[in-house]
């Protein structure tokens, strides 16, 4: 990097490489680094762009002779809102000379920095259908069979939340600032590779993941997610017995397995409908059992004149959009169609879908499904 321009004299630089040599350069590492990142099984994406992470900033500057380093990391608050801020330096590994500083933070006022939900397995009792904590004994216990074995049936239940440890804000203000002075250098590496310019970390603070059908989401803090795929498979077992085995894919990129025809048809009504669910998955090993599915819209339907649609409708709305790839162009249209936006509103479309009436709300989504297919 350094080599390209040199001092001649107060001030003054001369260009030690011509553009077309330096454009061939940054084009043969662009190729290298699509390849790599192409190969990614969860890449980031948002809007059906793709945002490159960390590592991969660290591979492009490994193409330059290119390290980065933190210089400093410290504490701070605003009032109730703590958090770290931390410096970073890119270097030239070859004469140790700084390229480029940057600074970034991460703050507890941040939706994935704040607190995360927290979880525990409870029982299934077998006399009333209840989920209990401690093991209710031998009696009440309802045994199903997971990867060839009788385990006792549980389901994953939300029991409040925990505060995001301060270290873990500490270690990505210093990937923030780091990926940042990186990419300082290296954008328009990045740019020519197709990708956006900014570092994932500066948009979601943790990896997004694909889903099967290849458009990405994030992971919801609640663990909601759309059924948007189903697949079965069928054969004998050793003994003669036969077996279907079921994969269900959700939006925000999780694969999981399941034997149970009832579970699978839940998931598949699910998908018709296009609502948000919570999966209860058991991790076994390497295996991932699906062993419940609960409906989080139920009762969100609203009266058609009660105003605007509710904030799971809203969930919902966005969900079947990116599912139907639609850009936010294609959204105004859609809302215009249905007379839910003015032609010449001119408003961002996260506020404009907020305020779509409840009374045109199906034939919007009925649309959106057509448009998924």
């Amino acid at each position: 990097m350094g080599d390209e321009m040199v001092p001649i004299g107060m001030g003054e630089l001369a260009v030690v490489r011509t553009p077309a040599e330096k454009l061939a350069k940054a084009r043969e590492a662009a190729v290298a680094l699509k390849e790599v990142i192409q190969a990614k099984p969860k890449p980031v994406i948002f809007n059906n762009e793709q945002y490159i992470e960390f590592e991969d900033w660290q591979l492009i500057a490994h193409f330059y002779g290119v390290t980065s380093k933190v210089t400093g990391t410290e504490y701070v608050t605003f009032g109730d809102v703590l958090g770290f801020t931390a410096s970073a330096d890119a270097i030239d590994v070859a004469t140790g000379h700084v390229l480029s500083s940057a600074e970034s933070m991460c703050l507890n006022d941040e939706d994935k920095w704040s607190s995360k939900p927290k979880y525990e397995w409870h029982y299934v009792r077998k006399s009333d259908g209840k989920l209990v904590a401690e093991d209710p004994g031998p009696a009440e216990l309802i045994w199903e069979q997971i990867d060839g074995k009788n385990r006792p049936k549980k389901e994953r239940v939300r029991v409040g939340d925990d505060r995001v440890p301060l270290f873990q804000l500490k270690s990505m203000a210093q990937t923030r600032a780091q990926a940042k002075v990186l990419a300082n250098i290296f954008r328009y590496v990045v740019v020519l590779a197709g990708f956006k310019a900014t570092p994932a970390e500066e948009m979601t603070g943790h990896r997004g993941e694909v889903s099967s059908n290849g458009h990405a989401v994030q992971p919801r803090e609640d663990g909601s997610a759309i059924v948007v795929g189903i697949e079965s498979k069928s054969g004998t077992s050793a003994a003669g017995r036969p077996w279907t085995k079921y994969t269900v894919m959700f939006d925000d990129g999780r694969q999981v397995g399941t034997f149970d025809e009832v579970l699978a048809k839940a998931a598949q009504a699910a998908k018709d409908a296009g609502v948000f669910v919570i999966p209860t998955i058991v991790e076994n090993g390497q295996h991932k059992n699906l062993t419940g599915l609960a409906d989080v819209d139920a009762g969100w339907e609203t009266d058609a004149d009660s105003g605007t649609i509710t904030e799971a409708q809203t969930r919902k709305f966005w969900a079947i959009a990116r599912g139907a790839n639609l850009d936010d162009a294609a959204i105004g249209q859609l809302l215009v169609k249905h007379g839910a936006l003015a032609a010449d509103a001119v408003l961002p479309m996260e506020q404009a879908v907020a305020q779509i009436p409840a009374a045109r709300f199906d034939g919007i989504i009925q649309d959106l499904k057509t448009k998924a297919v």
